[in-house]
């Protein structure tokens, strides 16, 4: 049997926010954001795209000046791109969204944290997406938990990757 890998349990503040803002608020918001993040939204074909980046850094905003007082930002990425805060490196965060779900998590070590909209899957996905071991224990699980089980493994190696390994993933 596979054993999970232990994590250091770390203190982290979550916050979500879900889509249901209309245009002039939008109009609003992007006043509000980074000029590199207006430049990155003008970069995406579809509007969902645009309206999700949009609200996470108006979420991380949010989340930093309700926990930190942090007003005023500037980001920064790494050699694998991920985010920074330039003027406050002893806080970390980390960014997702699906569907219409945005999340921020911050804190006060490197974190991961996702959001997924789970949707039935053809299983035989796992087998090219997970090593062969995961894979064999997967089968294993009675089929009615296995869909679950492969969101949560899934959704744990990216939160591992996005925040302890330094990279971001789909």
């Amino acid at each position: 049997m596979l054993k999970t890998p232990c994590l250091t349990t770390i203190t982290m503040h979550i916050h979500g926010f879900y889509e249901t803002s209309g245009i002039g608020e939008v109009r609003d918001l992007l006043e509000k954001i980074s000029s590199e993040r207006r430049t990155q939204i003008s970069r995406f074909r579809f509007e969902a795209d645009k309206m999700r980046s949009l609200f996470a850094e108006v979420l991380l905003r949010y989340a930093l000046k309700k926990r930190y007082g942090i007003e005023d930002l500037s980001l920064g990425t790494n050699e694998y791109g991920k985010p920074f805060l330039k003027d406050h490196e002893e806080i970390f965060f980390n960014l997702s969204h699906s569907g219409d779900w945005v999340v921020c998590g911050i804190g006060d070590r490197n974190l991961g944290i996702d959001v997924e909209r789970i949707e039935d899957i053809e299983m035989s996905i796992a087998r090219d997406f997970f090593a062969k071991e995961e894979w064999e224990y997967i089968k294993t699980i009675p089929e009615t938990e296995r869909l679950g089980v492969f969101y949560r493994r899934k959704k744990h190696r990216q939160c591992f990757y996005r925040g302890f390994a330094g990279r971001n993933t789909g």
